[in-house]
């Protein structure tokens, strides 16, 4: 008999094969779909993103899949030795591997604001970089939409790292998901849901949906989160954000080919809540609307400083963040 180190050995190429068939099968059908689609995901544009930059394409992609795999493993390990802490361990492991996935795409993460470690934690949704640049900071357990789970590769990635999902089309379906996020935040870990049920350009947050915010009782820590990107020279809303019509496989190849990409993230603690579910809902999105008008100013003074150094014959980056929290 095989032991859990051994089997693991030989499930993991055999299953990364299939989803590297599964993946080539959905890219191909995403092809031929996205033909009359004018988003940034479209094939043509990422052949000519490719065709511009082989080398960071090529470095990057093999990066990502030895990140992938290592996540894979690491995740995977725990359940084959019949181990499951869905709050503790799984969520550390999901924090190293998103560390190794953000340097893999070349992305730097800089932090604003006391980071929390346990309770729960409301954020904006621009992308699926999202996922990677909070869990980089702090071990947590997400809540997604359950078409996440039927993600080639990515989706068996959440499943193996604890994810709670939920499909919102169901009220019902909803009660699961919520004692599953209580059971996280009874054993003080982290839970962060993104309440907008959807990604945005990044220029404004939208609605929130008050159900996910139901979980909340008298004690629990709550805190909110702004997530927003640059990358120099160019649209990082056009790039980076993941939304509307964008096909995931095309925009993840493209994504490969931008180099400097900078997330920044903002935190603040909200101290009282209201009662009710959809006027706390309007307030976490208000105090989300608030540290993002706060960046917005700082990242206009620290572009105005930056020409002003320049004037002196300095031209170093700038630290957006209070302290260093690149792991």
């Amino acid at each position: 008999m095989l032991s859990p180190d051994e089997s693991m050995r030989l499930e993991v190429p055999i299953i990364r094969w299939r989803e590297t068939r599964e993946v080539l099968r959905i890219v191909h059908a995403g092809g031929l779909a996205s033909r009359d689609q004018r988003d940034v995901s479209s094939w043509g544009e990422v052949g000519a993103s490719i065709a511009r930059r082989p080398g960071c394409f090529l470095g990057r992609a093999v990066r990502l899949a030895a990140a992938v795999s290592r996540a894979w493993v690491s995740l995977a390990r725990p359940l084959a030795c019949g181990v499951d802490d869905p709050g503790g361990d799984r969520a550390r492991r999901l924090s190293l591997a998103c560390v190794r996935g953000l340097r893999a795409l070349g992305v730097e993460v800089q932090a604003n604001g006391p980071i929390p470690d346990h309770g729960l934690l409301v954020a904006n949704h621009v992308s699926y970089l999202d996922t990677l640049v909070l869990a980089s900071l702090s071990p947590a357990t997400f809540v997604a939409k359950s078409d996440v789970a039927r993600w080639p590769v990515f989706g068996r990635l959440a499943r193996l790292s604890g994810t709670v999902f939920i499909r919102r089309s169901r009220r019902l379906a909803v009660r699961p998901a919520l004692q599953q996020m209580s059971r996280v935040l009874d054993a003080d870990g982290l839970v962060v849901v993104f309440p907008e049920g959807t990604s945005s350009d990044g220029e404004d947050v939208l609605p929130f949906h008050p159900a996910l915010l139901t979980s909340v009782k008298a004690g629990d820590r709550v805190h909110v989160a702004w997530v927003s990107y640059r990358v120099p020279g160019d649209d990082a809303g056009r790039l980076v954000a993941y939304w509307g019509r964008m096909l995931f496989g095309a925009h993840l190849l493209r994504l490969l080919c931008v180099r400097g990409i900078q997330a920044e993230v903002r935190f603040a603690r909200c101290e009282s809540l209201p009662e009710d579910r959809k006027a706390r809902a309007d307030h976490l999105r208000q105090a989300i609307l608030d540290l993002s008008r706060a960046g917005s100013v700082q990242a206009r003074n620290t572009r105005t400083s930056r020409k002003e150094d320049r004037g002196r014959g300095w031209s170093g980056p700038v630290r957006l963040c209070d302290e260093p929290l690149s792991p």
